[in-house]
């Protein structure tokens, strides 16, 4: 480093305060004041001494260290620039060290884009949402609510919301919407903010108010056509009109990633929009629990102190109203945050995010190790320049910093492209749907955050495959290096070896979960479900929604029957409350002559499906004994129902069920028994099952209906048609849930489809990347050994022999990253033994299977650079150095 100038303090102290004292005199002179006063000025020469001094050494600090910056800064851009051109002038390596860290850096941006939008931002738009609680303990009724409002909490407010679907139409179109029904001061609570007109307040929540509402600004866009004059507008929910108020920002999408509401409206309009089969009930309905509750912390509260707080309400409302809440109600508070993605659920959300986390870090790992072994062939090829620049006194400490700003180089080129991988890879996402979330309404993006993630994973890489090979090169003697004309030390001959075992180990783990979910899927692709599930065309509509009494809905039914079975194509149509699937609903009954072990008689929880005519007949489920439902099983005649061979093994084993009574409110009579049917999940064991008549329920008309079709072509194209006939039977019933039946069995198996897929791409990459690098490794250690293989040869040695010997060092190191890598699944798999359908997380063929793939990988990226190997001329082999 220059020497700096250093100018001499005290002389420039002593010339200042002789300037400072001679203006001193001049104007005290001037100025008339008494001759003592240059007495004055010398007794404070001392402290302008030391603040004059203090001065010019803080401006000598600022000088030196300005300089040694711009020296540092300089060498930092010599050497990337130095950098760069040695890249330049091996485009090879640099394209595929760049592409493999991309395909790495950008996995594992593209999982922390979804961990940052499912879990570390899950409700974009609301202000401080870590201040934002949630009491997930249950439903309220709305009195509930208010009493809870009126304790003394340490939370600046409470709100309520439900999301719920209801009819909405815009024109001459019905549809069911999510509609989250919230209190006035919701959207004060969460901080949200509109981007057009006003959001709810609490003035539009009291009885009296006009009907109003707020819709987003993805519904305004895509319902509502982007209308530039939308406030003032009025839609249709449950028949009733509603005056659009305002729109939210684009970012706000509610406090749910699941049943994302597109309008809110005031809990006090639910007069205005409560469905036929909710008449009866009113907000002031005690023991109606239906209401979610949020609250905000004040300032320095706690979690803890507000869940005290409210927890002592809860036991003032149970003694005020033991009707409302349950006697073993409790208050249970959790941070919005966790609460987003579903209480239930979060859980198994934050373990599955986990688990794609670890996968993509492994193949950060083997992308790392593979370039680290890449650069050590490198250095190799370089030794002799750096035993030159060492022997011409560079330091060891400054080619270090020379070979690491190389691989940040390499990290930087490759972190910009993979911020463009992720980014197209997010836009794909957009157009996605997983089960019932759909990924554009994920908060997911390029965001600040992601961007910082990215640059920091690297800056990380950098230092993970850039450090050992650079130590390596530069920790050989300048005469050892110099006198060298082998494939150099046995100290990077290890260090490349264990690179190659952590790669091959690696991809091992990723293979076998791969494996291992796709044996799930294969699994539960095979289930017998009990039902044919080829050909179905599936809808949903609900004619409570837009208030049908029961005979209008029957009416309605009945038309639509007829308007679908009359479509080219259809061979028979059926309704059903529920379908497989589907879940079901429970009912307490009581079948005949059934006691439980040890005596009594109680009302057991039966699960119950009403479902229509020719049911069993579109479904393929066979009736082994009695019949199905006949049209005569209507309103006045006897109630019948179908139980499947699970309820009677278990109420009456041994026995005919045929004529058996239950008694469920009514009595019942069993006039067939059904094969057994999958009912939630396909990995269930078959449990009592019982199907009433749609026509002797009529209820059952009034809520969620859906109407399967048994097609002869492809399902997905008679979809159309479907909803077609649906909406002429009638205009204002909101018709959904369009799909097929294959559609529905693969949103059920979704947790194995999502492993499978994920793992199979992360795996197969990580496996290119391996073999890559193996490809890469034994290329280099032919190059090296080429003198060695030809004396070999010369002395005889056979062509076989030279492949034998380069693919068995490789095989070897492979045979014990396989070793490694079996170690490693066993514990590793465990983690997702819950997310696997019918296959055990130890499950021999998928280990079997993977280390298969593997080796012959392996093997071929041996083979192809070994067999040029023995094409080596001994003479020219001779010749060379």
């Amino acid at each position: 480093m220059l020497r700096l100038w250093k100018p001499d303090i005290d002389q420039d102290v002593d010339a200042e305060l002789a300037f400072h004292l001679e203006m001193r005199a001049r104007d005290y002179e001037a100025r008339g004041l008494p001759p003592d006063a240059a007495q004055q000025a010398a007794e404070q020469r001392f402290g302008d001494r030391e603040r004059i001094g203090a001065e010019l050494r803080e401006h000598d600090r600022r000088l030196q260290l300005g300089t040694e910056r711009r020296e540092i800064m300089g060498d930092l851009l010599q050497d990337m620039r130095y950098a760069i051109r040695g890249l330049l002038r091996t485009p090879g390596f640099t394209l595929v060290a760049v592409l493999t860290l991309a395909l790495g850096i950008g996995a594992n941006s593209l999982i922390f884009s979804l961990v940052d939008a499912a879990l570390l931002r899950p409700v974009p738009g609301v202000q401080q949402p870590a201040m934002v609680f949630e009491a997930v303990s249950g439903p309220l009724s709305y009195p509930a609510f208010r009493d809870y409002q009126a304790s003394n909490a340490p939370v600046t407010e409470l709100a309520a919301f439900r999301n719920r679907e209801f009819a909405v139409q815009i024109g001459e179109r019905t549809a069911p919407e999510v509609v989250a029904m919230i209190s006035g001061n919701y959207f004060h609570l969460l901080r949200a903010r509109a981007s057009q007109g006003r959001l709810l307040s609490e003035t539009d929540d009291q009885s009296g108010a006009a009907p109003v509402v707020v819709v987003s600004d993805r519904y305004w866009r895509h319902a509502l056509g982007a209308d530039p004059r939308v406030i003032g507008r009025t839609i249709r929910i449950s028949e009733s009109p509603f005056t659009i108020i305002g729109v939210t920002e684009p970012a706000f999408r509610g406090t749910r990633l699941v049943e994302v509401p597109d309008i809110w409206s005031p809990i006090a309009m639910w007069r205005y929009q409560r469905a036929s089969s909710f008449a009866f009930l009113n907000l002031d309905t005690r023991g109606w629990g239906w209401l979610n509750m949020i609250g905000r912390l004040k300032d320095g509260a706690t979690l803890a102190q507000a869940q005290a707080a409210l927890s002592a309400s809860t036991v003032h409302q149970q003694e005020q109203n033991p009707g409302d809440l349950p006697s073993d109600a409790r208050m249970d508070l959790r941070p919005l945050i966790s609460t987003a993605t579903g209480a239930d659920v979060h859980g198994t959300v934050v373990q599955f995010m986990t688990v794609l986390t670890a996968v993509v870090a492994m193949v950060l790992l083997i992308a790392c190790a593979n370039i680290a072994n890449l650069l050590l062939a490198r250095a190799t090829l370089r030794r002799k320049e750096i035993a030159v620049r060492l022997a011409l006194g560079a330091t060891r400490g400054r080619l270090l910093r020379q070979l690491v700003t190389e691989a940040v180089v390499l990290a930087g080129l490759a972190c910009a492209v993979a911020l463009g991988l992720t980014s197209a890879a997010l836009g794909a996402l957009q157009h996605v749907t997983l089960g019932d979330v759909d990924l554009s309404r994920l908060n997911v993006g390029l965001s600040g955050g992601v961007t910082a993630y990215t640059a920091a994973v690297s800056l990380l890489t950098a230092v993970l495959f850039g450090l050992a090979p650079a130590l390596q090169a530069t920790r050989d003697t300048r005469a050892e290096v110099l006198r060298e004309t082998g494939a150099g030390g046995r100290n990077r001959t290890r260090l490349r070896d264990g690179m190659l075992v952590a790669q091959v180990a690696l991809s091992l783990v990723l293979l076998i979960g791969a494996a291992l979910f796709a044996r799930g899927l294969q699994r539960a692709m095979q289930t017998e479900l009990g039902f044919r599930p080829d050909h179905l065309a599936v809808a949903t509509v609900n004619t409570g929604l837009v208030r049908y009494d029961t005979t209008r809905a029957a009416a309605y039914v009945s038309s639509a029957t007829e308007r679908i079975a009359a479509i080219p194509g259809i061979r028979s149509v059926a309704w059903a409350a529920t379908l497989p699937l589907g879940g079901s609903n429970v009912l307490g009954g009581m079948p005949e002559g059934w006691s439980r072990p040890g005596g009594g008689r109680a009302m057991e929880d039966l699960g119950v499906s009403v479902v229509g005519t020719d049911y069993f007949k579109t479904l393929g489920t066979p009736i082994v004994e009695g019949r199905a439902f006949l049209a005569e099983d209507r309103t006045g005649a006897p109630h019948a129902t179908i139980v499947n061979e699970a309820f009677v093994h278990h109420y009456w084993p041994g026995g005919s069920a045929i004529g058996k009574r239950i008694f469920i409110g009514d009595t019942v009579t069993v006039v067939g028994v059904a094969r057994n049917a999958v009912v939630e999940r396909l990995d269930e064991q078959a449990q009592p099952f019982m199907y009433l008549a749609l026509a002797q329920q009529p209820t059952a008309l009034l809520n969620n209906l859906r109407v399967v079709a048994w097609t002869q072509g492809d399902p997905e194209l008679m979809l159309p048609a479907i909803e077609r006939a649906l909406r002429a039977s009638g205009p204002d019933v909101p018709v959904g849930g369009l799909s097929t039946f294959g559609d529905q069995i693969a949103d059920a198996v979704l947790p194995q489809r999502l492993g499978a897929a994920l793992l199979g791409a992360f795996s197969l990459l990580a496996l290119m990347i391996a073999a890559v690098g193996m490809y890469g490794v034994v290329t280099y250690l032919v190059g090296q050994r080429t003198r060695e293989i030809g004396i070999r040869m010369a002395l005889g040695a056979q062509p076989s022999a030279v492949l034998g010997m380069v693919v068995g060092h490789n095989m070897r190191r492979v045979v014990i990253g396989l070793c490694v890598g079996i170690a490693l699944a066993v514990a590793g798999t465990r983690i997702v033994a819950g997310f696997l359908y019918g296959v055990s997380a130890t499950d021999f063929s998928a280990f079997a299977a993977a280390a298969a793939i593997l080796s012959v990988v392996s093997l071929i990226a041996a083979l192809i650079p070994a067999r040029r190997a023995t094409l080596v001329n001994p003479v020219r082999a001779l010749r060379g150095e």
